[in-house]
């Protein structure tokens, strides 16, 4: 069914988070912000560059070849702690008010020696990526303190990234961030309510609409969400059962790298190669939810204003059934 021509709103049945589709914002004159340039990409100045293993702090895993020494060069992927992390480790310092230490971990995960985007990595690399980050989350719940575990990639400066050279990030946190908390609060909900899986339920709402549609295998649904909350939003859930994206063996997670390089060449063919952000939602252990973890990709073509910072709601002028017709004729 296509989508209404008028302004609409809708909401995630999951996050219940809300989204105005306001198809008549796309005939608006507007231009992209403009960021100040930065310098040109030297790989001298890149910490993240093979040769300059010494100026991140040191690694706490990677892929090499042939036995090659850690902190040094013959690495394809590598995950080393974040050198200005959010979060540290033993943190103690007391909070000025509600809140507490700043205990956790910040790591980053690069993915590749080189430049290339995700969508060009080897799918053996790609591949390498997903199992090293869906590894390290699992150790990290085994951290003493720790409640969730955020995985999240920032691509271009638009974006909020700092560095031009790809890299995810993960962030262990003291506590269960509000939007996860609304999340299992939703899912228990649903389940107390209907006596069924919201996690199930969505996502079989979410493959029967065929106008959004991008993918379907028998382990995996890509689709542009029904309440997507930027244009060219796509999402990627995990079917057959609500395992944790930790919990997953190796040939699922590169099942679900080639699908994530398929949802940025998509987008990159159909908007011009935008900034945007990846967002893993898994729901933490012990947390009495289970959902369907998923992979969401954001590009990130405009700036949040005033009204989504004032109401923690979205305006999408580009109704995801126009996206996803768009994303599928791209590729």
């Amino acid at each position: 069914m296509a989508a209404p021509a008028e302004p609409h709103w809708r909401e995630d049945p999951v996050t219940r988070e809300r989204v105005i589709i306001a198809p008549l914002r796309a005939a608006r004159p507007f231009t992209a912000p403009a960021l100040a340039a930065g310098p040109p990409y030297d790989a001298a100045r890149d910490p993240f560059a093979p040769g300059n293993e010494s100026e991140t702090p040191p690694e706490i895993a990677a892929v090499r070849a042939g036995g090659a020494p850690a902190d040094g060069v013959g690495w394809t992927t590598r995950l080393v702690p974040n050198r200005y992390p959010a979060l540290t480790p033993n943190c103690v310092a007391p909070a000025p008010g509600p809140g507490g230490p700043g205990h956790g971990f910040h790591e980053v995960l690069i993915e590749s020696p080189g430049m290339e985007p995700f969508d060009e990595l080897p799918p053996a690399r790609a591949a390498d990526a997903l199992v090293l980050l869906a590894r390290r989350v699992a150790e990290l719940y085994r951290e003493p303190g720790v409640a969730a575990v955020e995985v999240f990639k920032n691509h271009g400066r638009l974006a909020g990234a700092s560095l031009e050279h790809p890299h995810f990030q993960l962030l262990a946190l003291p506590f269960l961030p509000a939007r996860t908390a609304a999340v299992v609060d939703s899912v228990k909900e649903y389940a107390a309510r209907t006596g069924r899986d919201l996690g199930a339920d969505h996502v079989a709402g979410e493959e029967a609409a065929v106008e959004r549609l991008l993918h379907r295998s028998p382990r995996f649904l890509c689709a542009c969400p029904f309440a997507s909350r930027v244009p060219f939003e796509q999402a990627l859930w995990r079917l057959g059962g609500a395992a944790p994206f930790h919990g997953e063996p190796e040939d699922a997670l590169s099942e679900a790298a080639e699908q994530f390089r398929a949802m940025v060449r998509r987008m990159r063919r159909a908007c011009g190669d935008p900034p945007y952000n990846a967002l893993l939602r898994s729901l933490p252990p012990g947390c009495g939810a289970a959902l369907p973890w998923s992979l969401h990709l954001l590009p990130r073509r405009g700036v949040f204003g005033g009204f989504e910072w004032a109401t923690g709601a979205y305006i999408n002028s580009t109704p995801p059934e126009d996206a996803a017709a768009r994303l599928r004729a791209a590729v």
